[in-house]
């Protein structure tokens, strides 16, 4: 069969090739090109690289992390070693100028140079690092300077006042994966900032609204968690023993904090997709693939929480940010 033939029977690559368009999820016929030579490589690689380089770019661009995930680590990377270093090469720099105008914009802040959220979210946003997780090993330097500029933009707002930005910062940039230095760095920064916050700015909403509104909103969330106890919880006849009688419910573990549920939702797509195909998943590749699911679902299956420790996350977070309560609020309207 000739290899246009080959690429004309899978749909999905025809469209990567011919469009350059790719969705998350979407496989390559694996079983076509398993047993292919290098012949075949050599024919497809060139107009691969160019979709390659055009899919990746914008995925990275517009921060779509499971894009990125289907293109790199489930699906065949049909290049020479050639064009994949000259692919990579393109990524690399594409990720060094976007850290680089990060970098600068980290030293006016230093400067006293004042920016709006929306114009820093871009650079902090955590399906943005989400996406720089997914990319190779090659990129763990770039992927600690980047942990570091976000340590650099944690604390130059510190010192200007800005604690509740600092502190929302500094906990997105957990979601990087970074160097075990770098880790403790993060970690540490997150342990000084709970310690020093000083006392004023512990009760206001990360400078988004009033202290009336955060208290307001906070009273609601006591309110709230209270009433669905009393919804959950039946009540006892006797006020002495009625907690003694019946279990708590907020103790059972049945919830996902919002992230671990975003993720859980992914791969559960994903593994349906895998097990959907004509042939499940009995290629070894496939096999593979499904294990590395199975193993990143066993993992955020003990992160499951309790109704309490839900709630408890979501207050947390809204101390540097009104709107995930508003969030948490509109969930029970």
């Amino acid at each position: 069969m000739g290899f246009h033939a080959i690429i004309a029977r899978d749909s999905i690559l025809l469209e990567f090739l011919e469009k350059q368009r790719l969705q998350a999820g979407a496989f390559f016929s694996w079983d076509l090109y398993e047993n292919e030579d290098e012949n075949f490589i050599t024919f497809v690689s060139p107009y691969y690289k160019t979709s390659f380089n055009k899919i990746l770019v914008e995925a990275l661009e517009k921060q779509q992390a499971p894009l990125i995930d289907t293109l790199l680590h489930y699906n065949p990377i049909l290049m020479t070693g050639y064009d994949e270093d000259s692919a990579w090469l393109k990524i690399q720099s594409y990720v060094k100028d976007k850290l680089e105008r990060f970098e600068a914009l980290v030293i006016e802040i230093k400067n006293k140079k004042n920016y709006t959220t929306n114009e820093l979210k871009s650079f902090y946003d955590t399906d943005m690092l989400l996406s720089l997780n997914h990319l190779p090993d090659s990129f763990q330097k770039l992927r600690d300077d980047y942990g570091i500029a976000l340590i650099n933009l944690s604390g130059f707002s510190w010192n200007r006042g800005q604690y509740s930005f600092a502190q929302e910062v500094i906990l997105i940039a957990q979601t990087l994966a970074c160097s075990p230095r770098e880790t403790r760095m993060i970690q540490e920064r997150i342990k000084w900032y709970e310690d020093n916050l000083p006392a004023s700015a512990r009760i206001q909403s990360g400078g988004c609204a009033s202290i009336g509104k955060n208290l307001l909103m906070i009273c609601f969330v006591f309110v709230l968690f209270i009433n669905l106890l009393r919804v959950l919880v039946p009540s006892a006849p006797s006020k002495d023993n009625q907690f003694n009688k019946y279990p708590d419910v907020s103790k059972m573990k049945i919830y996902f904090l919002p992230a671990d549920a975003k993720r859980k939702a992914e791969l559960d797509s994903l593994k349906n997709i895998i097990l959907a195909r004509p042939n499940g998943a009995a290629t070894p590749a496939l096999e593979a693939i499904l294990a590395q699911y199975n193993r990143s679902l066993d993992t955020l299956e003990t992160k499951k929480v309790n109704l309490e420790e839900l709630l408890l996350d979501e207050m947390k977070h809204s101390v540097y940010n009104v709107r995930v309560l508003d969030s948490l609020k509109s969930k029970f309207e």
